[in-house]
């Protein structure tokens, strides 16, 4: 049988038929995103009867029992966050995440807050939550689209549990800006009741609430300052107000950029 003629089709069929380093990363990346998804939709599934048994015990509990009530109402809290975690989990391996389109690692803050902002409200779906924004939408950031989830979801959930207990919803408004030192400053505000001096200066210990003792315990704010403070080399401050809670958080150049 005579040797074939050197040609370089064979090479070529192979360049062809073989994946690059780069798409064979892709199909790695597509596969572990699949697999993923299975354990994420037994989560929600089971997160999902978890409710639902949640919601029957609480037609069984009568007033009579105030500390069981209160327990009641963090496991609820708890499931709702576990449920809103779990589907952004999903949404951010279907999607890019927000402002990443461009740049890779620099977020578009104003769309990463809107997609917090959505979620909470899809979260608080019973309360009536007028939140309004004033990022520039050509802000971006170094930075991680968890974090800003944990700060400003916190930030929400502790204005609906504690500013607005007792009333159907309320007014938040968030700002964002760059300081002349090139500094990120971000500004949080509700309307609601309001902090005492007590709260303002137990605030950020783990475990204090304004609820204490009808079995609600305080993490929120003990999460945020530590996020702030230790993650993100931050600092933040209670800011006074005539109504209502207000926040002042400054972040440092070395973690934040503008383009």
């Amino acid at each position: 049988m005579p040797t074939p003629a050197p040609s370089t089709c064979p090479q070529a069929q192979d360049s062809a038929t073989l994946p690059t380093d780069g798409a064979a990363a892709q199909l790695k990346l597509r596969r572990f995103v699949h697999e993923l998804n299975t354990p994420l939709g037994v989560i929600l599934m089971a997160n999902s009867v978890q409710k639902q048994q949640l919601e029957e015990l609480s037609q069984q509990l009568g007033p009579q029992q105030p500390g069981a009530l209160g327990l009641l109402a963090e496991l609820q809290e708890s499931n709702a966050m576990i449920q809103a975690s779990v589907q952004l989990a999903i949404q951010m391996l279907m999607s890019p995440a927000p402002g990443q389109e461009g740049e890779s690692g620099a977020l578009n803050l104003a769309e990463t807050v809107a997609q917090v902002v959505a979620l909470q409200r899809a979260r608080h779906g019973g309360v009536d939550l007028q939140i309004s924004l004033d990022i520039a939408p050509n802000l971006r950031l170094m930075g991680e689209a968890s974090d800003w989830h944990m700060l400003i979801g916190n930030l929400i959930s502790n204005s609906v549990a504690h500013g607005f207990q007792g009333r159907k919803g309320g007014q938040i408004h968030i700002e964002a800006s760059l300081l002349p030192n090139a500094n990120l400053y971000l500004r949080y505000a509700d309307d609601g009741v309001g902090l005492s001096e007590q709260a303002r200066q137990n605030l950020f210990n783990n475990g204090f609430s304004t609820r204490l003792g009808q079995g609600h315990q305080g993490l929120g704010m003990g999460i945020v300052q530590e996020l702030v403070s230790k993650k993100l080399g931050g600092r933040m401050q209670v800011l006074p107000s005539s109504q209502g809670a207000q926040f002042g958080f400054e972040l440092p150049a070395k973690v934040f950029q503008a383009q």
